[in-house]
């Protein structure tokens, strides 16, 4: 097996590991690898694939072929209005994380810290506690910032019935593109990301349930760094100055800031700014190997949640398609605890969710009431018809970044959560 996806003690890699313990904060699927933009860019619309940890981008499905961005690779078919409907607001979510520093540190169930990041000091030093065999961290030292395409929901069915008709001619298209490293992964449409100028991550596993970790920052410019007190366990870790851990490869085209010396103090550091996590909508094709009531935890290890719930779909309809969302997952276990990967498998069997599927053969967690996001969503559909006929209404909706405190305590989920009650 491929040493990037499991070592020879079977333990899952690190960037399947820290993808599992992060997904819980509620902001989607994290990227071990984050992904460098500049600050001037959005990944709304982007279609891509992840592999490894990573997401390489192919084009944007809802800008035209002839937009420098798509260039490389083309939009094998533009969007068309009547398909898609336009963003509420510009999709920015300002982060002020800052202003509670404590709130720029993200730690998996079973771990805490100590310490914070003081918005007066370049320089800072944090220690984690964990009383689990394994683990992730993120710190982010300036906070973060968020957008997503429809702020108060997820994207509803109409990012996934488009994916469903153009999706195997994008996947043509990306094969058959000069250069491309694509080899027919699932292909995502990034519907809200989180992205931040600066970043730590780290990931540990085979700890015997007391480990000790320390994370520290010398300064602005200079590396950080992570140590581990547990002897057998092992850490992963990297950050926006350093690959970390030997090893750890960084996605194509991205940029090191330049280190600086005291004869380069004029020297201003490349601005850039990277993608944590991603909102995503995936679409699944029945297969063969995916028939009627199969195995829903084949592949696990290799599978993050959106899968896990695209084959649940498959398993308990006859649809030719199956279309799924990580608001999806977040909606289904909002209530709870957040279950790992094999719990979650667990947790579908034994709520049932009921399942619709359209006159194409495309399928969907079927979705009631009026705050549901599917509802929420034909009402944004509402208020674009009316405000072309006239009306004024403001919808514009800003919510604080993943980096900010909700009701004077930390809570992912209830913030993403909360423009559905």
């Amino acid at each position: 097996m491929d040493p990037m996806h499991q070592d020879a003690l079977g333990s899952p890699s690190p960037h399947h590991a820290y993808a599992e313990h992060l997904f819980s904060l509620g902001f989607g699927l994290p990227l071990w690898q984050p992904y460098p933009i500049e600050p001037s860019d959005n990944l709304l619309g982007n279609v891509g694939y992840v592999r490894d940890g990573i997401f390489h981008r192919l084009f944007n499905a809802m800008l035209s072929g002839d937009r420098e961005s798509n260039v490389a690779t083309g939009t094998p078919s533009p969007v068309s209005p009547a398909m898609l409907p336009d963003p509420v607001g510009d999709g920015q979510e300002p982060g002020i994380g800052s202003l509670d520093p404590k709130s720029n540190v993200f730690c998996s169930s079973g771990t805490s810290f100590t310490g914070e990041i003081s918005g007066l000091r370049i320089d800072y030093q944090l220690s984690f506690k964990s009383t689990v065999p394994s683990g992730s961290l993120l710190v982010l030292p300036g906070g973060a910032y968020r957008a997503r395409l429809y702020p108060e929901s997820d994207p509803g069915q109409d990012v996934a019935r488009y994916m469903f008709e153009h999706y195997h001619a994008w996947q043509a298209r990306a094969l058959r593109a000069k250069d491309s490293a694509f080899a027919g992964e699932p292909l995502v449409f990034v519907t809200g990301y989180v992205r931040s100028g600066q970043w730590a991550a780290a990931t540990f596993d085979q700890t015997d349930g007391q480990a000790h970790i320390s994370h520290s920052m010398g300064s602005v410019t200079e590396p950080s760094s992570f140590s581990l007190d547990s002897p057998n366990g092992r850490l992963y870790h990297h950050s926006h100055l350093s690959r970390g851990t030997p090893g750890v490869q960084l996605p194509a085209g991205q940029r090191m800031l330049p280190r600086w010396t005291p004869s380069q103090d004029t020297l201003r550091p490349l601005r850039i700014e990277y993608t944590l996590f991603i909102n995503a909508c995936k679409i699944r094709f029945r297969s063969p190997s995916v028939t009627l009531g199969g195995n829903v935890g084949d592949g696990l290890e290799h599978a993050d949640y959106i899968d896990i719930l695209l084959s649940y779909i498959l398993k308990h309809c006859d649809a030719h398609a199956a279309a799924a969302h990580d608001g999806d997952v977040y909606a289904l276990c909002k209530t709870r605890d957040f279950p790992s990967k094999r719990q979650f498998v667990r947790l579908l069997d034994d709520v049932s969710p009921e399942i619709e599927v359209d006159e194409a053969g495309l399928a969907f967690l079927a979705t009631r009431g009026t705050k549901s996001p599917i509802g929420i969503f034909s009402r944004l559909r509402e208020f674009r018809t009316s405000r072309r006929k006239g009306s004024r209404q403001d919808l514009t909706h800003r919510a604080p970044s993943p980096t900010s405190p909700a009701n004077g305590s930390w809570n992912a989920l209830e913030v993403f959560y909360r423009g559905l009650r």
